[in-house]
């Protein structure tokens, strides 16, 4: 089925159940009142037919006018006078088939004008009223699908958001890796085929989640362990790494690279400016519903830091990442705590 037929679906079974229950009310309530009468029902089928087809001539004159697209403003008074003329031409269509095909009933051709004008007001009010359930389904249908639109463009913007903040940080981490490497080349060319060896197997990591949202943390593991053996051939005993993983945060689920760009903070402005080096520390435990990764590095907080937010490049992406992914679920922060330097990183727990 098409949307157009589904509309047309929609449309008519409003209108023959619309004006079906307004029948009903009819009856019920003349029966109530015991006053119900077998004529009754002829007159009614009269009107449930006028109605429909006078209901529908007003629709088609909404849609040639174009009111759909008008404020409430400017379509009231239009309805109200639309209403009034409809109003009149039913009652002038019924009054005709009244007297020309049940002579048994009473006349309504020749009924005192207070009368007529009570019919030409009751028919009209019944067309304001269903102009105003017309005009709110379909304000209430533009609404929901501005809405819709409004969320699909929402998260194309988010995703190329991401997709940007992605392809920022890699670079910024390969040419800190190929600089590794460049200066391995002359002094231990050895060591420097197996850094591009591991190298290589970060680049493929990166490749292949590049498209993702969220990697399981035991993966974010492995390419930050090869990330931080790579950078131990650069720094030998100056760099110390000491991991504290809980084994039952492996299979939850994290941003990809994330943790490799802390470790990468750490050691870029932390163990880099320190002439013995120092101790990278990287530890993940599960809280009640969220993961909490660390990132401490030896060092003293060198750049300033308000509210939480760093000035360095590759935090300032972790923290938008970690907006756009998760909004006011997650949070980042970086402080000096016992001569370390530490990152935490808290974010809703999402297991395998």
């Amino acid at each position: 089925m098409t949307g157009k037929q589904r509309k047309q679906l929609v449309y008519w079974s409003a209108q023959l159940g619309g004006w079906g229950l307004w029948v009903a009310v009819v009856i019920m309530f003349n029966y109530l009142n015991g006053t119900f009468k077998t004529e009754l029902v002829r007159t009614l089928v009269v009107i449930y037919l006028l109605g429909i087809a006078m209901s529908h001539v007003l629709r088609w004159y909404i849609a040639q006018r174009e009111w759909l697209d008008m404020t409430l403003g400017q379509v009231l008074l239009r309805l109200l006078i639309s209403s009034a003329i409809l109003g009149g031409l039913s009652f002038s269509v019924h009054a005709f088939i009244n007297d020309v095909l049940f002579s048994d009933l009473q006349p309504m051709l020749s009924i005192p004008g207070r009368d007529v004008f009570t019919l030409v007001q009751n028919w009209s009010v019944l067309y304001v009223l269903w102009g105003f359930g017309y005009f709110a389904y379909h304000w209430f249908v533009a609404h929901r699908r501005e809405e819709v639109r409004n969320l699909r463009l929402e998260g194309a913007m988010r995703e190329s958001e991401l997709s940007m903040l992605r392809n920022q940080m890699n670079p910024h981490f390969i040419f800190n890796a190929m600089n590794s490497i460049r200066a391995l080349i002359d002094e231990d060319p050895a060591t420097a085929k197996q850094a591009i060896t591991q190298l290589s197997g970060i680049l493929r990591s990166s490749l292949l989640t590049g498209r993702k949202k969220s990697v399981p943390l035991s993966e974010e593991l492995a390419v930050v362990r090869d990330y931080l053996a790579l950078e131990r051939i650069r720094f030998e005993e100056r760099l110390n790494v000491e991991w504290n993983i809980d084994p039952a945060t492996e299979q939850l689920y994290v941003p990809p690279m994330m943790l490799q760009t802390l470790a990468e903070n750490a050691v870029k402005h932390g163990i880099a400016k320190l002439t013995k080096g120092g101790t990278v520390r990287i530890s993940a435990e599960r809280g009640e519903g969220i993961v909490l990764l660390t990132v401490a590095n030896s060092g003293v907080l060198d750049h300033p830091v308000h509210n939480g937010n760093s000035t360095g490049i590759g935090l300032r992406n972790t923290r938008k990442r970690l907006q756009l992914l998760y909004g006011d679920q997650a949070e980042l922060t970086i402080m000096n705590s016992n001569g370390m330097v530490t990152t935490h990183v808290s974010i809703p727990r999402k297991e395998m």
